[in-house]
């Protein structure tokens, strides 16, 4: 069955667990190259929809489509590979035992994306896109910092030629300053690679920095869909009243520009790619992230 529309599409996705929905009856939509953000508190539905849209979480009700074509049971190599997902937490979903050269390497290899004489000029490529240098390649996970880690994941995620990124809070573990060179670099991949991308957070700033549409969810339910302006602006709801009302230095003066062009994050002040440098001009990891055993070289 197909659908007229095109882009990324859910319409009434209900997820329960123990008998209790977790997302209730849950539709929305974003066009190819677009951008979404699902905000809420904690325990509103907003990673299982995530999930459900991935295809890691089997929906009880409802449909996902992606360019009109329904993604029900298990998906094809093809439709696993278009919608990819990149989680919170970088380490726990990155191979402590393989480097990065060898984790991409073993992605291109199964998905037969290039010739074995290419892999590693693609490998150099894809770490280019989320602006480390070729010598980051032979290094573990463990000798990044947190915002270095997320940007390895980015580029493991690109590595399959995604068309929807799905983000799920991949900002929340990082400090400002860091979460405003992931979101720079999130909204520079939309534009120069076409992405659609899903935004899950509840950090306010950000989906303001970087969605053009913005879904609030509670307790599993959509409580609110608005255009970006019009919800920073005039939002419809109380419960999305209390939401903005709850975080500071955010008002409706933040609202007007496109979203990535930057003055909306006002949560996140700008800042070049994850830290300071030292004297000698290596990475310095901020105090709150995990210090690199040696120093990774970036471009």
């Amino acid at each position: 069955m197909k659908s007229s529309n095109t882009g990324l599409s859910v319409t009434g996705a209900t997820v329960r667990f123990a008998g209790r929905a977790a997302v209730d009856n849950v539709s929305l939509s974003v066009e190819r190259g677009g951008s979404i953000g699902i905000v809420g508190e904690s325990g509103s539905g907003k990673t299982t929809l995530a999930r459900a849209i991935v295809g890691q979480q089997e929906l009880d009700a409802g449909d996902v489509t992606f360019d009109g074509v329904r993604l029900v049971g298990r998906r094809s190599v093809e439709q696993r590979r278009a919608i990819q997902m990149v989680y919170q937490d970088p380490y726990s979903s990155l191979n402590p035992r393989l480097t990065v050269r060898q984790t991409l390497r073993e992605l291109l290899r199964v998905h037969r994306l290039v010739s074995r004489d290419g892999l590693d000029a693609r490998c150099a490529e894809l770490m280019g896109m989320v602006r480390f240098s070729a010598e980051a390649l032979d290094a573990y996970p463990a000798q990044f910092s947190g915002g270095q880690r997320q940007r390895i994941a980015l580029a493991r995620a690109l590595a399959v030629e995604p068309q929807v990124l799905v983000a799920d809070e991949p900002t929340s573990a990082l400090d400002a300053s860091v979460q405003a060179s992931v979101v720079d670099l999130l909204s520079e991949l939309r534009r120069d690679l076409g992405l659609t991308l899903v935004f899950v957070s509840h950090d306010l700033g950000v989906i303001n920095a970087l969605c053009d549409t913005i879904v609030v969810m509670r307790s599993g339910q959509v409580v609110e869909t608005a255009a970006r302006a019009e919800f920073f602006a005039h939002p419809r709801e109380q419960y999305s009243r209390e939401l903005l009302a709850a975080v500071p230095r955010l008002s409706a003066r933040d609202a007007p520009g496109e979203a990535g062009s930057g003055p909306g994050l006002a949560m996140v002040p700008a800042a070049s790619i994850d830290s300071p440098k030292s004297a000698a001009g290596t990475p310095v990891a901020p105090a709150n992230q995990d210090q690199p055993q040696r120093a990774i070289s970036e471009e």
